[in-house]
């Protein structure tokens, strides 16, 4: 466990549990992120559906020539978040 008393927001990253290294496809996350949102309701869950949709999705996770590698996000008023 964590050796510290409390848990601060500037430090969210820092695992409460010690040795545990979770990998996952991007098909598992796919799979397991409206699970794991489920509790904030489906009003919640249906951006990321639609963001994570294989078919019409906004998530592009294989290289084309016309794609940079990379992080890249730039928001566009009136499209998806």
């Amino acid at each position: 466990m964590m050796k510290i008393n409390v848990l601060q927001v500037c430090v969210p990253c820092v695992s409460v549990v010690d040795n545990v290294k979770m990998e996952f496809t991007f098909e598992q996350a796919r799979k397991l992120l409206p699970k794991a949102l489920a509790p904030l309701g489906d009003d919640n869950l249906q951006v990321p559906r639609d963001g994570l949709d294989p078919k019409k999705g906004w998530i592009g996770i294989y290289p084309h020539k016309d794609k940079d590698s990379g992080a890249f996000s730039a928001s566009v008023f009136g499209a998806h978040p």
